[in-house]
């Protein structure tokens, strides 16, 4: 499991920071969890290949975003995020689509870029959720970054997001697959089926076991409508422990995963899926499960779903 923690940034923008920043992270935990190229480059050892290979032991990079960062230009007088060689680009870019947690950390005062202002390859950036790192706060702000830092890296070793790249390929066949299936409250033949699959609804994840009559806890399939009107199927295993929710979905051959915290009839939820995240709200009656949910902290905006236990 990919558990070290990959500081990126640009020399001419926030090395000061980065160092910094290095040293904090390196006692909460560790130095071999730690990757900042300065330190750890082996003499003699190509750059780019050696900095490629480490990202594939890391679970989160924090991309450090400074208030020069989007200006930065070569000698040339190009934008350095547009060279398709620049080291500060391709890390996010690898780390984006690898499905690693990508943290942007923004550095005094700096503010998120435009998607339109970003190569293609790291547009999704801007849909990850930032983090402040000022140096007149700066203890403050680290022991918040360490707390996520913290949280993602135990969601890794729980088994969160252990999915394969080989499903994304036969994502097209599944999504037909699933359609197929009429959304209906599930009759107590395919109750008894859907026992068989139980594994897959996990996701390999351990949630324990589904109390029985109990909101919000269950195995739960029907479709997902997003903001544009597509719709797509979904599964989804909810189980309830007190006030508290973990789950687990498949949608396109994919997992996602769920957590959440019931408030009266209500189940306010945080939802990651693929290279997305956002919050959502739902309710249960009868079985039936419904709500909305969108990107970031917005409940509303993003869509809407429908499911039958």
């Amino acid at each position: 499991m990919a558990r070290g923690i990959f500081i990126n940034y640009r020399r001419a923008d926030t090395i000061a920071t980065a160092g910094r920043l290095n040293d904090r992270l390196v006692k909460s935990f560790g130095k071999k969890r730690i990757f900042m190229d300065v330190d750890h480059i082996p003499v003699g050892a190509d750059f780019a290949d050696y900095i490629e290979a480490q990202l594939s032991d890391c679970g989160v990079l924090l991309a450090l975003i400074g208030p020069h960062w989007l200006h930065t230009r070569d000698d040339g007088g190009s934008p350095r995020l547009s060279d398709p060689n620049d080291l500060v680009s391709r890390e996010i870019g690898l780390a984006l689509s690898r499905g690693i947690d990508v943290i942007p950390v923004l550095v005094d005062g700096a503010s998120m870029p435009k998607q339109e202002e970003l190569p293609d390859a790291i547009k999704p950036l801007v849909r990850r959720n930032a983090i402040e790192l000022r140096n007149t706060q700066f203890g403050a702000d680290a022991d918040r970054l360490i707390t996520k830092i913290g949280d993602i890296l135990a969601d890794r070793v729980l088994g969160v997001r252990r999915w394969r790249a080989a499903l994304v390929a036969t994502a097209a066949i599944l999504f037909l697959a699933f359609a197929a299936w009429t959304l209906l409250p599930i009759d107590n033949w395919r109750r008894s089926r859907l026992g068989e699959t139980i594994d897959v609804e996990d996701c390999n994840r351990t949630l324990g076991p589904i109390t029985s009559g109990l909101d919000f806890s269950g195995v739960f399939k029907g479709s997902i409508v997003d903001s544009d009107q597509k719709r797509a199927n979904i599964q989804l295993k909810l189980v309830r422990n007190g006030d508290s929710v973990q789950g687990s979905y498949l949608r396109a051959g994919i997992c996602g995963t769920v957590t959440g915290r019931v408030s009266g009839e209500q189940l306010e939820f945080y939802w990651k899926w693929a290279d997305s995240a956002g919050s959502g709200s739902a309710s249960q009656l009868a079985g039936k499960l419904s709500g909305t949910s969108g990107f970031g902290t917005r409940v509303e905006g993003g869509g809407s779903f429908e499911l039958f236990e």
